[in-house]
């Protein structure tokens, strides 16, 4: 659905911009995100927002000056359902790969403007930790 990929485009441009009310503006009123060892249930606010904020923070002090989208995979689940699988690329500023990493978006795209109702973090930590951009949970 080129809507939905234009969608995730715009959301790649407002990532790399920390653009925190493009960012927010992606997801629904309220949403889960998920991923290993955490559930949540979230309200679009501005705890939120400040919590884009500081993610947008952390990337720019670990050095990410991009981010975008570098393999894209979606599929139709009917009723104006759709999942979207998308493996990131974290560029550095002279857009050497820093990091890669995959999420799944479950988007609701009926007739209005598609919105992001659950995110899944499939291994964005580990490979932030393999790389030592953050240390692991082991405490190593």
């Amino acid at each position: 659905m080129a809507k939905l990929r234009q969608f995730f485009d715009d959301y790649a441009t407002a990532l790399s911009a920390a653009d925190v009310e493009g960012i927010a503006g992606a997801y629904a009123d309220q949403f889960m995100a998920t991923g290993p060892g955490f559930r949540m249930a979230n309200k679009n606010d501005e705890q939120f927002r400040r919590g884009l904020a500081q993610a947008a923070q952390f990337y720019r002090q670990i050095g990410v000056d991009v981010i975008e989208i570098k393999n894209y995979l979606e599929a139709e689940l009917g009723s104006g359902f759709w999942l979207a699988k998308i493996e990131w690329e974290l560029l550095d500023e002279d857009l050497n790969d820093m990091l890669t990493f995959d999420n799944t978006y479950l988007v609701e795209a009926g007739d209005g403007k598609p919105q992001i109702v659950l995110f899944i973090a499939h291994n964005e930590q580990q490979r932030m930790q393999e790389k030592g951009l953050m240390p692991s949970d082991r405490g190593d």
